[in-house]
C-alpha cells in the first residue's frame, strides 16, 4: 500500500499547488485580444460543407464581454462571400441580450441564465468550490510545447451536463493548467458528441485563453448537425 499512499499524497500536493496558483490570479479579468474564429459545418464524414471565418477584437472586463467584428467571410462550394455587416448585426443583438442578462443577474449575485461562454471556472475543477465535485487521478508526466507537465484526469462524481471531465496538462514549474481535453460528464439534450480542447497561457498577471477547439455532433428529429469551432487568440493587451 506504500506506493499507492505515496502517489496519493503527491497528487494531493499537486492539487494544493494548482489551487494556490489559481487563487493568485485576479477574480476579474481585464484584457483585449484579437480573435480569429473558424466555424465549420461538416458532412457525416466530418468534411467541410460551409466555413465561416470571423476576425474580431474581444474585450473582457470582468463579467462583461464586448466584441468588435472586423471581418467575416463565408466559404461554400468554392465561393467566398463577405458577410461582415449581417454577422455584425447578429452578434450585436446577441451580445446586447447577454449583457442585459449579466446586469440583471449581478445585483442578485446570480449567474446569467443565458450563457454561451464557458468560463475557466466552469472548466477548471481545482478550486475549493469545484474540487468536491470530482475524483482526481495522476495519470503521468509528459512534455507540452517543451515544458514538463503533470497529466491529471478529473472525473465528475455526479454526471451532469455542466460538469466537464477529462485530462489536464499542468506545468510542473508554475502549476498553471496549460492544456485541457474535456467532454461534458453528461451530454446535453440532442447532443451525441461534444469534445473541447483548450490551451491556456500565463500572461502578465492573468491566465489567458490562447486556443480552443470544440467538436459537436447533435441531432433533433431528422436533422443532424456536425460542427467544429476553432478560435485563436493573439495580440493581448491589458485594460488599465
Amino acid at each position: 500500500s506504500q506506493p499507492s499512499s505515496d502517489s496519493s499524497s503527491k497528487l494531493q500536493e499537486i492539487l494544493e499547488n494548482i489551487c494556490r496558483r489559481l487563487e493568485a490570479y485576479p477574480d476579474f479579468e481585464k484584457w483585449k485580444a484579437l480573435v480569429t474564429s473558424t466555424y465549420v459545418n461538416a458532412d457525416k464524414n466530418w468534411q467541410p460543407e460551409k466555413i465561416r471565418r470571423v476576425k474580431k477584437l474581444l474585450t473582457v472586463n470582468g463579467e462583461i464581454r464586448e466584441e468588435e467584428i472586423l471581418e467575416a467571410v463565408e466559404i461554400e462550394k468554392g465561393r467566398t462571400r463577405d458577410i461582415t455587416e449581417e454577422y455584425r448585426k447578429q452578434r450585436l443583438e446577441r451580445l446586447r441580450r447577454q449583457k442585459e442578462e449579466a446586469e440583471k443577474a449581478q445585483p442578485a449575485g446570480e449567474k446569467p441564465s443565458v450563457r454561451n461562454q464557458l468560463t475557466k471556472d466552469d472548466l477548471v475543477p481545482f478550486t475549493p468550490r469545484n474540487r468536491s465535485n470530482y475524483v482526481f487521478k495522476l495519470v503521468g508526466e509528459g512534455q507540452l510545447n517543451g515544458l514538463s507537465v503533470f497529466i491529471i484526469e478529473a472525473r465528475a462524481r455526479q454526471k451532469k451536463e455542466y460538469l466537464f471531465e477529462g485530462l489536464y496538462y499542468i506545468s510542473q514549474q508554475t502549476y498553471d493548467p496549460l492544456r485541457l481535453v474535456l467532454k461534458p460528464s453528461r451530454n446535453p439534450n440532442f447532443v451525441r458528441e461534444f469534445e473541447l480542447e483548450i490551451e491556456l497561457e500565463p500572461w502578465q498577471d492573468q491566465l489567458v485563453l490562447k486556443k480552443s477547439r470544440i467538436k459537436i455532433y447533435g441531432g433533433f428529429l431528422f436533422k443532424s448537425v456536425r460542427m467544429v469551432i476553432e478560435e485563436d487568440y493573439t495580440d493581448f493587451k491589458l485594460i488599465v
